[in-house]
């Protein structure tokens, strides 16, 4: 069952710096409404990576009755490299919870940061929280619900700083470099924006 759910996801994130945001995806629409066969993010997201695996680490049939959780281990993309940035293997683990019986074609995918090495929590009490699975959701819809950590990666290291960044001052670092490379003849320059390999991840 885990392997055929490749259906549509329905992402939930973590509200964001207002403004950051707004300026940010002013940026974007921009940046992406270029061409109408294709934007700099259609050809991120869909190149192929070699550095993409994937892996279950752990199977718990215990913890949620009527579930099976899956914990999986995922390296999303090799972004940038290392001589620009540190941890430019984007890794992530994953919590995936399928109900014994599955009635919809439907996936629930929450997105979630926190820093490298972190796994999803469960949740159990029927107060769902950003970044975990919810079992009580998934046998009500019948549907498969899973969370993404570490999104985007952190924390990152850039190439003459000497300090770690996260989240918005990723992405402001980013949203830097893109403008500075504008017009320098780099064809890979759109893909500085870090939320493209955070698009990927999920």
């Amino acid at each position: 069952m885990l392997a055929g759910t490749t259906t549509r996801c329905h992402a939930v994130t973590e509200e964001r710096n207002g403004g950051l945001c707004v300026c940010v995806a002013g940026m974007l629409v921009l940046i992406f409404a270029v061409s109408a066969y294709g934007t700099p993010l259609d050809d991120y997201v869909t190149a192929a990576d070699a550095s993409y695996t994937w892996g279950i680490t752990a199977t718990d049939t215990t913890t949620a009755p009527g579930c099976t959780l899956y914990t999986v281990q995922m390296t999303s993309q090799t972004w940038r490299d290392s001589s620009e940035v540190d941890h430019n293997a984007w890794q992530h683990y994953m919590r995936i919870c399928v109900p014994n019986t599955v009635t919809s074609d439907k996936v629930l995918l929450t997105i979630g940061g926190r820093d490298h090495g972190f796994i999803p929590t469960v949740d159990t009490t029927g107060t769902p929280y950003y970044g975990a699975v919810d079992p009580n959701l998934a046998l009500a819809t019948g549907s498969v619900v899973a969370a993404i950590a570490t999104v985007p990666n952190q924390p990152l290291q850039f190439a003459g700083e000497g300090f770690q960044r996260y989240e918005d001052a990723i992405i402001a670092k980013t949203g830097r470099l893109f403008m500075d490379g504008r017009g320098g003849g780099d064809p890979e320059n759109d893909y500085w924006l870090a939320l493209m390999p955070m698009v990927k991840s999920a």
